[in-house]
Formats: structure tokens, C-alpha cells, sequence
């Protein structure tokens, strides 16, 4: 057991005795203040257990053994950069060191191209000149990251390339944690230091925006208790934990200025926050100033910036807990997320429809409209154009007239109501990361004040900021796996033909037929994407009507639709029976019909293969209607017996050669349709699938 002033001497437990001590004298009133530090000086000394640890220098391979108190320690006094695999850093100095300049000179040079981009529409020669170059300067700084980690580059260092992977998960998950914090209070206590953490520094806040001016009335004690207790993760608590929790809880709550307890109900609870009139009249007056759609959150027009800022400075006030979750990596992976639906590498895509929502229905629908140009815009004309679908009634394909248009008079109020939330948010996000913290800086300069690495020589070269602005997004079960209708990008309207982007999804793939590949795209996002509400029935009738096309292509006789190999010869393979190409191959130079050349194996070819059902069964029609042709193939079958098994599955005829017409008689149209049309993400618009390789058109329908 370690002695009582051994333990003060660890400035870690310091701490946590000081903020103890002062909870304790709370919830045990009758203790004196000696008893209360003679039961830490027992607590404390039982609980702390020592733990050896060994720093490594690997550029000196220099070692040193210590404790973690001792590193503490070392870390509050010295301050070294930390980041977030353990690495230790001495801090910058004056003079910026060569591979800092060199960062510096790629990610100017992509801003420069970035600009320069941004000048032309999207998809035109100019733009994807320059996009090119700016994803150049991209590249350029992620092969630095490459070289670090390569072990025969001489910048070679494997606690450096390992700090720079798990430094750019923390700050995404920095991000997360924050969004998910802020709106819904996702961010669940797994200890009661937590909460009793979470109390305290509320408690200590200091307070500009007062009760009495941005609140309609006071939160009740119990309410405050319901919403902390529900802030609780009960898979970290049994009953046991829970009611010791809530004793804890309320004993501190009933010794709180009214103040603390409103501001403990709307810290992480900012939708709630802004329900109260003074925050409704800010968002109206905001959106009454404008005279056209707010679309770049990164740039604010100047008409409504004094407005965005007071919003943030009330609800950074009130709503905004300045708080880092020190397992935010394991948090962010593993929970269940209300609002950063969609992450990626380096990016996470918050979903705003909640806000809009309440904004449009509980800020805007109770009000006189009159004054808000952007609920009083022109009707966008239609976009009629003609679509096709299959009609499973006749079996037939009929047309109808459908609205492709991409935007209508909402998206202007859209945008805007959008833009208020992203400025607010990400402003809070850009200086949880600007290091220099020359003004205000929250959340990101917190991040700043645990790693040690706010500086005066060195401005920070993290940049979060607003990119996209989707107004729609489908999601699949899978990872980095969905598709989105872009209609902003950083505050320049995405044309409607750039508007589909597909991340992951199988009917992206150049393994797909290219006719088929637009096809499913065009479904995806004129009645999925781009509609208000789906319909289920119309985009089955939209894929029934591919799978029509494809069938009437077969049977036309046109080879769009079959899968093009090459094949190497024969002698070339060790086992060339297990290459579907050169089975279909000899079948085909079998069974060819007269007159026809046939596919020389000794040769490399290029051929389309087709996927047939030969079999006994199959060939009986043809024992009437073609009787030659049936034994031909009989006899095939029979000679064949040990590689074919009795039943042809494919035949390979040359790239250049037309489908022999008895062929079409065999061809597999379901596998082939299936091929096709299976990846379509059905589940995702809440059709069941019963077979996940085959397309299958069902009355179950998920609600």
C-alpha cells in the first residue's frame, strides 16, 4: 500500500481527491472535513495500484522504465504533444522543421486548385482539370503518411505512421461524438464519475446568457434527474449500480442553484433548447432576412452572420457540453448513432432532418408566412419525361409521363434552414481544432489542450469543415456502402446530371454490364433518390421492365447481355477443364453449326460466354422438333461424361460470332437476369429478398 503523501504526489489523484472531497462534503453533510479526507487517504491508497511502464525513443532506441504516475506527471509539467497511439512528442519551436513546410506547400496548393474548381460547373472540362490537380495535392500528402510507414524510406518510423492512423480516427470520432453529444445526449455515461463529472462542470460555468432571458420557464428538479438518469447506459449498470447512481445524482441536484439544474436539462440537448421562444424568434428573424437560398456554411452571407453568431453564442453557452470522451474510438465504432448515420475514412455525415423538420413544422408553421421570401418563391416548372414500366397484369411494358426535376421551390427554405445548423455546428467543430485559439475556441481547442498541441509558432493544419449537403441518402447494411443525392457542394449547386453519387454498392461495379449498370443507377435515383416518398411497387415495376429488356435482348439474338472472357490455349493451363471459358469453348467447337469456324485453342481468344441448362431433361423438346441436333448433343454429353457430368452449364462462342439460334433455346435467362438485377439494394427501401443471389418479386412489403 502506498503512503498518503506518496499519492498526493501524483497530480492525477490530486485532482480527483480535490473534486471527490467536494462531492463528498455534498452528499455527507454531517462528515467533517478531517473524517472526509481521512476516508479518501483509505480509499484512494487501497484503490491505487502501481504500474510500471518503459518509454522508447525509436530514432535514439534510447529506453527509460517509469510508472504511468510518473508519465502523468510528466505530461501535466512538460506538456509534450500527445497523440492518440501514446506517442510523445517534444513540443515546436520557432523555426518549422522542412517536412512541416512541405505539408504546408501541398495543402495550399490544393485550396489554390480548390478555388480555382469551384469557378466552373461541375462535370465540365475545366472543373475536372483542376479537380485532378487538387486530388494530385491530396495524394502528394497522403504518400508522406505512406512513406513514414514503409520501412525502406528512409522518414521510416513505425510509431509515427501507427499516431497518424489513430490520430485521424480519434478526430473523426472527436466529431461524432460531438454531433451525437450536442443534439440527441447519445453520448450515455458507462460510470458514475461521469455523471458526477458532467454535473461539476456544468456547476462551473460561468453563466452570460441567463435563465430569465432565453428560456420560457424553469426545468422542475425531478425533470432534470429523469433526463440525467436516462443519460445513463444501462449495459454498464445492474440494479444494484442504478439506484446507487440515482441517490448519488439527486443528492447532488437538490443542492444546485436553479441556473445549474436549466442548464443541466439542455446541455446535449439542443433541439430541445431551441423549442423555447427566444431561440424561435433568432431562427425566424434569420430566415426573414434572407432574400435567397443560404447555401455555403463556410461563408456565411453578412446580412444573418451577427445572428448566427449570437445563436452560437447562446446555445455554445447552454447546449454545448466542453467535455472530451476519453474512449470516444470504441464509442463511435460500437454505438448506436441518431445522427452520424454515414461515416467515412475521413469524414462523417450528420443527419440534419430532424432540425429541419422541427423548424419547418414548430418555428415556421405557427407564424404569418408573409415575411419569409423564401416560403413565398414561384413554382419551379416541371420536368416531364417518359418512363417505362412493366405492367405484371398484361406482362406488357406501358409508359407514363413522370416530374424528373431535381429541385422545386422548397429547396431554397431547405438549404437555408440546413446552413443555419451547419455554420453553428461546424464553427463549434473548426475550433474544437484550431490550435492557435486566438479567439473563442471550444470544442476543437479542447482536443488542443488534451494532445499539447496548442502552439504560438504554428497555425493547425486540421480543417473540418462543411463539404456536402445530400438530400437524400440510401443505406445498406454494409461499410462505406450507400448512395446519395448531392445537391451542394460547399456551397455550390451540384448540376442534376452529377447529383447520383454511389459509394460501394455492387451495381456501381464495371463487373456489371454497362446498359445494366445505368439502368439500375437511373432507378436508384429518379425513384429512390429524388422523390418525396417511395414507392415500393413503381421501382419493382422499373427493375421488372430491366428485366424484360434483358430477356427480349436474348432472345433477339444480341450478345449485350453475355459475360466476355479471354482464354489463353489449352497447353496453357494445367487443368484447363477447370476453365469455364475453354469448356464452353470445346462445346461450342462440338456443336457449332456447319459452316461456322471453329475457336482455334491453340491460341489466345477473346469470346463471350453463355450460361445455358443442358441436360436430359432440357434436350427432350428437341427430340421432336430437332432430332439431329438432340443426338449430336446426346453423343457429346455421353463422350464427355467425366468432364461434364451430364450437363452443359456454358458455351463460349467467339467475340465476333453470332448466337447460333438452338442456343437460345438452352440459355439460362434467370441466372443471366439474376447476374444483373440481383445487387439492387431492395432491402434498403424495405422489400424482402428470400434469396440473396436471385431476384425474387414478393407481396411482403416492410413498413
Amino acid at each position: 500500500m502506498i503512503n498518503y503523501e506518496e499519492l498526493d504526489k501524483i497530480i492525477a489523484v490530486s485532482k480527483y481527491r480535490e473534486q471527490a472531497k467536494k462531492n463528498l462534503m455534498i452528499n455527507f453533510p454531517t462528515l467533517t472535513e478531517g473524517e472526509v479526507d481521512t476516508a479518501l487517504d483509505i480509499i484512494l491508497s487501497n484503490a491505487y495500484t502501481k504500474r510500471e511502464c518503459i518509454l522508447h525513443n525509436n530514432y535514439t532506441e534510447e529506453t527509460a522504465e517509469t510508472d504511468v504516475a510518473g508519465i502523468s506527471n510528466y505530461i501535466y509539467e512538460k506538456t509534450p504533444i500527445m497523440v492518440a497511439n501514446g506517442c510523445l512528442f517534444k513540443q515546436y519551436t520557432k523555426e518549422l522543421t522542412p517536412m512541416y513546410k512541405l505539408i504546408t506547400s501541398f495543402t495550399d496548393n490544393r485550396s489554390k486548385f480548390k478555388k480555382e474548381m469551384f469557378k466552373y460547373e461541375k462535370g465540365t472540362e475545366k472543373f475536372n482539370k483542376y479537380n485532378m490537380l487538387q486530388m494530385l495535392a491530396k495524394r502528394d500528402n497522403n504518400a508522406l503518411y505512406g512513406v513514414i510507414g514503409n520501412y525502406s524510406s528512409a522518414l521510416y518510423n513505425l510509431y509515427v505512421a501507427t499516431g497518424i492512423t489513430r490520430t485521424g480516427r480519434a478526430l473523426i470520432s472527436h466529431a461524432i461524438t460531438f454531433f451525437e453529444s450536442f443534439f440527441t445526449n447519445n453520448v450515455k455515461f458507462h460510470s458514475i464519475d461521469e455523471a458526477i463529472t458532467f454535473i461539476n462542470r456544468v456547476d462551473s460555468e460561468k453563466s452570460i446568457y441567463p435563465s430569465a432571458l432565453v428560456l420560457d420557464k424553469d426545468i422542475e428538479v425531478e425533470d432534470v434527474f429523469y433526463k440525467i438518469m436516462n443519460t445513463f447506459d444501462r449495459d454498464y449498470f445492474d440494479d444494484e449500480a442504478i439506484n446507487k447512481a440515482m441517490n448519488i445524482v439527486w443528492s447532488l441536484l437538490i443542492n444546485l442553484s436553479q441556473e445549474t439544474l436549466n442548464k443541466l436539462f439542455y446541455k446535449n440537448n439542443a433541439l430541445q433548447f431551441c423549442d423555447n421562444k427566444y431561440m424561435k424568434d433568432y431562427i425566424v428573424l434569420t430566415l426573414s432576412k434572407l432574400d435567397e437560398a443560404f447555401v455555403d456554411p463556410n461563408h456565411p452571407p453578412e446580412i444573418i452572420k451577427d445572428n448566427l453568431d449570437h445563436m452560437f453564442e447562446v446555445l455554445k453557452e447552454w447546449c454545448y457540453m466542453r467535455y472530451i470522451v476519453v474512449d470516444k474510438i470504441d464509442r463511435s465504432a460500437t454505438m448506436k448513432r441518431d445522427i452520424s448515420i454515414i461515416t467515412d475514412t475521413d469524414s462523417t455525415m450528420p443527419c440534419f432532418n430532424g432540425w429541419y423538420t422541427f423548424v419547418l413544422r414548430d418555428v415556421l408553421g405557427p407564424i404569418d408566412k408573409s415575411g419569409i421570401k423564401l416560403m413565398n418563391l414561384p413554382e419551379v416548372e416541371p420536368v416531364m419525361e417518359e418512363d417505362r414500366v412493366y405492367n405484371f397484369g398484361t406482362g406488357e411494358i406501358e409508359t407514363k409521363m413522370i416530374n424528373v426535376a431535381t429541385s422545386s421551390n422548397k429547396e431554397p427554405l431547405r438549404f437555408s434552414i440546413i446552413n443555419i445548423l451547419s455554420y453553428i455546428a461546424g464553427r463549434l467543430l473548426r475550433e474544437h481544432f484550431d490550435l492557435v485559439a486566438r479567439l473563442l475556441r471550444e470544442h476543437f481547442d479542447l482536443v488542443a489542450e488534451n494532445y499539447n498541441t496548442k502552439s504560438e509558432f504554428k497555425e493547425c493544419l486540421i480543417a473540418m469543415k462543411n463539404e456536402f449537403l445530400f438530400g437524400r441518402a440510401l443505406l445498406t447494411g454494409g461499410k462505406k456502402n450507400y448512395a446519395s443525392k448531392q445537391e451542394l457542394q460547399e456551397g455550390n449547386l451540384v448540376p442534376s446530371n452529377k447529383m447520383l453519387d454511389v459509394k460501394g454498392l455492387p451495381i456501381n461495379k464495371s463487373t456489371l454490364k454497362a446498359k445494366t449498370r445505368d439502368a439500375l443507377k437511373d432507378i436508384l435515383f429518379k425513384k429512390i433518390l429524388n422523390v418525396e416518398e417511395v414507392d415500393q411497387m413503381d421501382v419493382l415495376k422499373s427493375l421488372a421492365r430491366v428485366e424484360y429488356d434483358i430477356r427480349k435482348s436474348i432472345e433477339s439474338g444480341e450478345k449485350e447481355y453475355y459475360k466476355p472472357a479471354q482464354i489463353k490455349s489449352y497447353a496453357n493451363y494445367d487443368n484447363p477443364m477447370r476453365i469455364q471459358g475453354i469448356k464452353g469453348a470445346l462445346v461450342y467447337n462440338a456443336l457449332r453449326d456447319e459452316g461456322t469456324e471453329a475457336i482455334d485453342l491453340t491460341i489466345r481468344n477473346a469470346i463471350d460466354i453463355i450460361k445455358v441448362t443442358i441436360n436430359n431433361s432440357t434436350l427432350l423438346p428437341l427430340m421432336d422438333s430437332d432430332p439431329e441436333l438432340y443426338e449430336k448433343i446426346k453423343k457429346f454429353l455421353d463422350e464427355n461424361q467425366n468432364d461434364y457430368k451430364g450437363e452443359i452449364t456454358s458455351i463460349s462462342i467467339p467475340i465476333d460470332a453470332e448466337v447460333p439460334k438452338w442456343i437460345l433455346k438452352f440459355v439460362d435467362y434467370n441466372d443471366i437476369i439474376n447476374d444483373n438485377l440481383k445487387n439492387f439494394p431492395l432491402e434498403s427501401i424495405g422489400i424482402t429478398k428470400f434469396e440473396k443471389d436471385k431476384v425474387n418479386y414478393t407481396n411482403v412489403i416492410k413498413f
